[in-house]
C-alpha cells in the first residue's frame, strides 16, 4: 500500500512543520479527521497523490473518535450547510463516502470539475466543531 503526505500547513507540500504539528495534536489528544480519495486515479506514482479522480468516493479515519460524535460533511470551499453523516462513522472512527451518498445527503449531483469537501467533527451537545 502506498501511504499520502499529510499537508496540515495547507501549501501543497509536506514538511518538517506539517509533521510537528501532527504530533502536536496527536500529544494533545485532540481527535484528527483524515480523509482521502479511495481512488486517485493518476497513472504514475506523483500523479496518485494530484487529488483528481474519476471515482469522487472518500474514506477516512477519526483519531480518538470517543471525544466526539457527530461527523458532518459539506461541498464546497466555504460552506453555509453541512450535512451529518455520522451513520457512516464505525466505533472504530474509520468512514467512507460514496459519490451517489454525497449527492443525496447534500441534494448536488458531483458533475465532473474541481469539488471541495469539507468534513467536522463535533462533540456531543455541542453546536461547535472540534475537528476539521
Amino acid at each position: 500500500t502506498s501511504i499520502g503526505y499529510i499537508d496540515v500547513t495547507g501549501d501543497g507540500f509536506a514538511s518538517p512543520i506539517d509533521v510537528l504539528n501532527v504530533i502536536n495534536i496527536l500529544n494533545s489528544r485532540k481527535p484528527i479527521v483524515a480523509a482521502k480519495l479511495v481512488n486517485d486515479s493518476g497513472t504514475t506514482e506523483a500523479a496518485k497523490f494530484d487529488w483528481i479522480t474519476n471515482n469522487p468516493a472518500i474514506t477516512g479515519q477519526i483519531t480518538n473518535p470517543e471525544l466526539g460524535s457527530t461527523l458532518q460533511f459539506a461541498l464546497g470551499p466555504s460552506p453555509n450547510t453541512f450535512f451529518d453523516i455520522s451513520s457512516s462513522l464505525s466505533s472504530s472512527g474509520s468512514f467512507a463516502l460514496t459519490a451517489s451518498e454525497m449527492a443525496a445527503r447534500s441534494g448536488t449531483p458531483l458533475d465532473d470539475g474541481a469539488k471541495v469537501i469539507t468534513l467536522h467533527l463535533l462533540k456531543s451537545g455541542s453546536s461547535g466543531r472540534i475537528c476539521g
